[in-house]
Order: C-alpha cells, then structure tokens, then sequence
C-alpha cells in the first residue's frame, strides 16, 4: 500500500491525488518490546518495515554539491517567480 502506484503529480488527476492523501499516513507508533513480542512472527517484518519507513530521519549533508545545488535551485526559484511570458516548467 505504502510503495503502490500514484498518478504522476504533474497531472491534474494526479495532483488531485496527492493533495486528497498527503497527511493520510501516519508514523508507525512508539512500541515497548513487550508490546513487539506480541505481534506474530509473520507480521513482524511489515511492523519493523512501516517503522523504518515512516520514522527516517535521514541527516542531511553539508557537501560542496549540496551547496551547489542549493545555490542553483534559488536562482532559478529567483529567476522563474519574475517570467511573465514563458511558462516556468520546461516540456
């Protein structure tokens, strides 16, 4: 359910999906081990999955590519807020 398909967001029917679903998945809740314990075996990877999924919190790295790529997303941000004539996404 979690990694099924989804329209492409660059769609209508697509971004009418994304917009209805986006605050519908939950973190998996906080378990003791006990609580764990009690789940069946067969369903225990699919808890320690779920969990994995949905409580990354992955660092984010300060590289010389980061700062570059950061540095281009906001000039093209900058530049693309002020076109009035051409649209901002390319085809």
């Amino acid at each position: 359910m979690i990694l099924g398909g989804h329209p492409p967001r660059d769609t209508y029917v697509g971004w009418q999906s994304y917009r209805s679903r986006r605050g519908m998945l939950l973190p998996a809740p906080a378990i003791s081990l006990q609580q764990w314990r009690t789940i069946p075996e067969s369903r225990r990877a699919d808890s320690d999955l779920f969990r994995h999924l949905t409580n990354a919190n992955l660092p984010l790295q300060d590289t010389p590519m980061h700062d570059k790529v950061g540095r281009l997303i906001r000039r093209r941000l900058r530049g693309n807020t002020m076109k009035q004539d051409d649209p901002t996404r390319a085809a």
